[in-house]
């Protein structure tokens, strides 16, 4: 259902997309790649589509439909959904009152459920491939020293973080060692209290064994119970400011990881359902379980936390597009 509300949404923007003209103030080169790329996106060669808009933008790199088209040919590839929302965010913030910019937002939308959907999949084949550890790691072979609770661990305070609380508890309880279950718990606690569920917290603190770890979960408590000043309530989300460069900046190489990387597209395409032998994995290499599992945490955290700066950039921008 979710897909083919995207594809028609997709389609109205790219309607609408398609019959912007070309700027006057494009160059005749810039104008060419548009329209190359216009035609082999027709085609539905969505590689060579991006290609095109790519050499466009190089040409013209403030011109906004051109991240419109980078957009759109990015949302038909799929694991892509977050790199067509960047490009989506810089369409609006370079073009706020675009004619289409309702069927740009709607689309967004849908693009994130999407990406949710994907690391949702992702998270449980992570979980699955954290099962495959031995219990010991003098219980090779290929642990790299890691046992299945380490991984458990790894995967729990990840749902916390992600606030998938269910499941974040669900994975604490199936932890032996409690040590490494309280790692969990500390995270669920403070997921709580970021969701402002402070009586969920005072109760999670309760299973947190470790001394030390249960007394800073308490102090976390006391943080989040203290008043705050009226200078403090501001939500830093809303007041702050989206530019295009912000956008584009996603795309940059750099550390941490930006959606420039291939873990953004090849692996996080590779989860969907038939995926569940997880042999597209392991053609990539991913042979060995400790490498697996090891590469599924680092794409996992990546898109996440990914995904959550973009969501809030979002929110940042939509509340500029009320004042403007």
């Amino acid at each position: 259902m979710v897909q083919k509300r995207l594809v028609v949404l997709m389609m109205a923007v790219f309607l609408v997309c398609a019959a912007l003209p070309a700027f006057a103030q494009l160059s005749p080169e810039a104008q060419r790649a548009i329209q190359w790329g216009k035609e082999a996106a027709q085609n539905k060669n969505y590689e060579l589509a991006l290609t095109f808009f790519e050499m466009a933008q190089k040409e013209a790199p403030n011109a906004p439909e051109i991240y419109g088209y980078l957009g759109l040919t990015e949302s038909k590839i799929g694991g892509r959904e977050l790199r067509a929302i960047a490009w989506y965010g810089a369409y609006l913030a370079a073009n706020p009152r675009a004619g289409n910019a309702a069927a740009v937002n709607n689309a967004i939308a849908e693009l994130m459920k999407a990406s949710e959907n994907n690391i949702s999949l992702l998270m449980k084949t992570w979980e699955a491939a954290s099962e495959d550890m031995p219990d010991s790691a003098d219980r090779g072979p290929h642990t790299d020293g890691f046992r299945r609770d380490f991984w458990r661990e790894q995967v729990g305070e990840w749902y916390a973080s992600y606030g998938s609380i269910e499941d974040a508890r669900r994975i604490a309880k199936s932890i032996p060692n409690p040590q490494m279950a309280d790692g969990v718990w500390a995270g669920i606690l403070s997921a709580q209290l970021r969701a402002g569920d402070k009586g969920s917290a005072k109760r999670t603190l309760k299973l947190i064994h470790d001394a030390t770890r249960k007394k800073t979960a308490q102090d976390e408590i006391d943080r989040a119970e203290k008043p705050r000043k009226d200078d403090e309530v501001k939500d830093d989300e809303v007041t702050a400011r989206v530019s295009v460069s912000d956008w584009t900046q996603l795309f940059v190489a750099g550390a941490p990881p930006g959606l420039d990387g291939a873990i953004f597209t090849d692996l996080a395409a590779s989860m969907h359902p038939t995926s569940s032998d997880r042999a597209d994995l392991l053609e990539h290499g991913y042979g060995d379980p400790w490498i697996m599992v090891g590469q599924l945490s680092y794409v996992a955290n990546n898109l996440g936390s990914m995904q959550e700066k973009i969501k809030r950039m979002l929110k940042a921008q939509a509340a500029q597009q009320v004042t403007q």
